[in-house]
């Protein structure tokens, strides 16, 4: 399956004179370079799903870090795999991220262990 943007998305684009037609040739040419993607094709655009395009003031542009299927969901730093907020990951991205948030606010610093810092966010 290829990789393509929700409508909505796709209008709001197109409504900024953005070329999808050169965006989706480039992104199937280089994606069927590969035999297998993570995450999947379907997938690739996964979090424009969760949200409307007038609803974003800020956009926060990464890749998924986690290149493995049962973590790769098509929504950067988010890791399939946790399902709680106490569950420990294998990824530095959401630890980081959120360290990151807590010392900006003063109330944290970088070697604050995750465990404290999970209950500091609480």
């Amino acid at each position: 399956m290829k990789a393509r943007l929700p409508s909505e998305w796709e209008n709001f684009l197109d409504s900024k004179s953005f070329n999808l037609n050169l965006f989706y040739r480039s992104l199937d040419i280089f994606l069927n370079r590969f035999d297998f993607i993570i995450p999947d094709g379907q997938k690739v655009f996964a979090v424009f799903n969760f949200i409307k395009p007038e609803s974003v003031s800020c956009v926060l542009f990464g890749e998924d870090p986690y290149p493995r299927h049962t973590s790769a969901c098509g929504v950067a730093f988010w890791d399939k795999e946790i399902n709680k907020w106490e569950d420990k990951t294998n990824g530095n991205s959401l630890k980081n991220i959120l360290k990151a948030l807590l010392a900006s606010q003063g109330k944290a610093t970088y070697n604050t262990p995750i465990a404290e810092c999970r209950q500091i966010a609480l």
